[in-house]
């Protein structure tokens, strides 16, 4: 069988409380084409709902509403920018929440002697900031009576003005009182503190500022510093006295100052450019004595650069010390010295750190309690600028009599009754309605647990979806036979194309009545122009008379070789008897091959086997000899449980190359799908 529909033993199945979690999986094209089918029905249940919402608002008594307006000066807001938080006028939100306070309601319902609950009159209420103008404030009151719904809401308005500065009042004065009393007791604190710090300097005699400052702290920075760079002078001086001795090493003690060579020439040209001059002193130097006196010199001096070139021993030599040992010596003399002054220094500064840290241990134990008790003063006195800051603004607030609310305009009975609640109602049911209906259609699609399309084959089931065939009376015939090709080619061609012989296909289904028959038949009209021979095995529960001959149950359970002559008397059609025997002897699966066995001659054997829940062992056993097992469904009728139920038990057993179909597929459902 081809090997692009063969199934995996590896596929496992979630199951949760004995269900299997798999067949709750919803093909969502399905889901949606379902809703859209269920739509007219879905569409009554809003239109009910709504049509008794409608008849319910009908029958409620009229409602009036009456509003009563207040208006917020903003004299006081144009300085609000210079004023502190709590000397600014209250917000419109804060005044809108006070008022509806307890005292004025009860207030209203006493002064108008009304025969309702303080909730009742809170449900009968209203309090809305105008959208223009966010200083106007509206109190709105409904009720049964017109004039009674006018008189709640200036009831309600003019119970509040009275209230409404001393409650300001009573408030500020409450915080007055808090801060005073939260003063004198941070002054008390503050002294307590200055005491206690005042008497551990006096304990530990030592001054604040020795604890405060950081002098000693710096000084052994210093100190450290001052260690680091003197044990690197030191050290560097060491390596430069080092390196002038070795150069000393390597010098001469003395050099040749300045040596003198002389010739004979030498002392004649001295006396012969003394003769030149005398004579210069009395001719001219066109004189032929000056001349000839001139051209001797020139002509020694030649003789003598010549005789220069040559290598003389010097006839003088001067030697003298040698300066750059000097030099070197002065070098290593200061180097030394530097070198002393920084170790006197170092053993000075060993014994001053001891000293100085010695000195910082004892500050630091008894600056730790003493910057704990100034941590404290110096908290307690910034509570105090807090407070004193709240005790003025609270003074000020208490001395303001002028208040910023005043009554604007009154109710007026209304002429018409207010119809927003009504519609608000009439909307509501309608938008209950159609959630309501989207939850039955919902829950219908759940509850509906039949196999609907492929995605329910391959997802479900998992096994390889092969297709799906429509209604065969609501589509054209051209397109329900091309389903038909499409099914057989996932099916045959691979064993067609390499020519097998004898090859067992087993087609069953979970409950029954999925058409099965139908398929096979037009399976083998496909067949039919291939030149291929099939042979088609029924299972029944009971054979007319005539056909009991071809009846295969005895050559299965008795081993019988089959003449193949008796299935061609019957156009190659052979019956398979679901009898009592058949249910008390369990038939094998060699059996089975023995008696397959006996149809080499036909290309393909087509078994229709009887429903799974009839004999599952022996459903088991013939489709574990098959080549490939074809499971039908029918669209919503099969159920999932009951079709997930035969594939498992089939894999179980382990039977292969299990393929489905779903058969009967409603119209729309169909050409979704392809």
């Amino acid at each position: 069988m081809a090997e692009k529909y063969k199934t995996t033993e590896t596929q496992e199945q979630q199951v949760l409380g004995g269900i299997d979690v798999d067949i709750f999986k919803y093909d969502v094209r399905v889901f949606l084409i379902s809703l859209r089918k269920r739509l007219p029905f879905l569409l009554l249940i809003p239109l009910a709902v709504g049509s008794m919402t409608i008849g319910y608002v009908l029958s409620m008594p009229k409602n009036w509403m009456a509003t009563c307006t207040l208006f917020k000066s903003t004299a006081e807001e144009k300085k609000a920018g210079e004023l502190s938080t709590l000397r600014k006028p209250l917000s419109i939100e804060a005044i809108k929440d006070m008022i509806r306070t307890k005292q004025n309601m009860r207030d209203v319902i006493s002064n108008l002697k009304l025969s309702m609950s303080m909730q009742s009159l809170y449900g009968a209420t209203g309090i809305t900031i105008a959208e223009k103008n966010r200083n106007m404030i509206n109190i709105n009151a409904s009720s049964v009576s017109a004039r009674l719904a006018a008189d709640i809401a200036n009831e309600l308005g003019s119970v509040f003005l009275k209230t409404y500065e001393k409650m300001r009042n009573r408030t500020v004065q409450k915080r007055y009182d808090y801060f005073a009393h939260q003063k004198i007791g941070v002054m008390n604190t503050i002294k307590t503190l200055q005491a206690e710090k005042k008497a551990y300097l006096k304990k530990h005699k030592i001054s604040a500022i020795a604890l405060e400052g950081a002098k000693d702290f710096k000084l052994l920075a210093d100190l450290t510093t001052k260690v680091i760079v003197a044990e690197h002078k030191q050290h560097s001086l060491r390596i430069q006295i080092k390196e002038y001795a070795e150069q000393i090493k390597r010098l001469d003690p003395e050099i040749v100052q300045s040596y003198e060579v002389t010739t004979l020439d030498d002392t004649e040209i001295v006396l012969k450019k003394n003769e030149l001059a005398v004579l210069r002193q009395r001719f001219t130097d066109m004189n032929p004595k000056v001349k000839k006196l001139v051209a001797e010199i020139a002509g020694l001096q030649k003789k003598m650069d010549a005789e220069k070139q040559k290598k003389r021993p010097a006839s003088k030599t001067t030697y003298s010390k040698n300066w750059e040992i000097t030099n070197l010596e002065n070098r290593i003399f200061n180097a030394k010295t530097e070198l002393k002054g920084i170790t006197a220094a170092l053993e000075k500064y060993a014994l001053e750190k001891p000293i100085i840290k010695a000195k910082l241990d004892r500050l630091d134990r008894t600056a730790t309690v003493y910057k704990e008790i100034k941590r404290k003063i110096d908290l307690a006195y910034e509570l105090l600028d807090k407070i004193d800051t709240g005790v003025t603004e609270m003074s000020l607030a208490l001395s303001s009599t002028v208040t910023d609310l005043r009554m604007f305009e009154k109710a007026e009975p209304p002429v018409y009754p207010t119809v927003n609640k009504r519609r608000k109602v009439v909307v509501l049911g309608f938008i209950l309605g159609v959630i309501l209906s989207g939850v039955i259609a919902v829950i219908l699609e759940i509850i509906d647990l039949t196999i609907k399309s492929k995605f329910d084959i391959e997802n479900v089931l998992h096994i390889n979806g092969l297709g799906s065939l429509p209604k065969i009376n609501e589509v054209r015939l051209k397109k329900f036979y091309s389903a038909i090709q499409v099914i057989f080619a996932r099916i045959f061609n691979a064993d067609i194309a390499l020519n097998r012989k004898n090859m067992l296909i087993t087609f069953g289904d979970g409950e029954g009545g999925t058409g099965k028959t139908f398929f096979i038949k037009k399976c083998i009209d496909v067949f039919g122009p291939m030149d291929k021979r099939i042979l088609y095995i029924s299972s029944c529960n009971e054979l007319a008379s005539g056909l009991v001959k071809y009846k295969v149950n005895d050559f299965i359970y008795n081993d019988q070789k089959i003449d193949e002559e008796l299935a061609k008397e019957n156009n190659d059609h052979l019956y398979f008897l679901l009898d009592n025997y058949s249910y008390i002897v369990p038939i094998t699966a060699v059996q089975i091959e023995e008696f397959i066995s006996n149809f080499s001659e036909y290309d393909f054997i087509f078994w229709e086997l009887f429903d799974f829940k009839k004999n599952e062992p022996l459903f088991a056993t013939i489709c574990s000899v098959a080549h490939s097992t074809v499971i039908m469904t029918k669209f919503k009728k099969t159920k999932k449980i009951a079709a997930l139920k035969c594939v498992k038990y089939l894999k179980e057993h382990n039977v292969k190359n299990i393929g489905g179909i779903v058969n009967s597929v409603e119209k729309r459902y169909f050409a979704n799908e392809v």
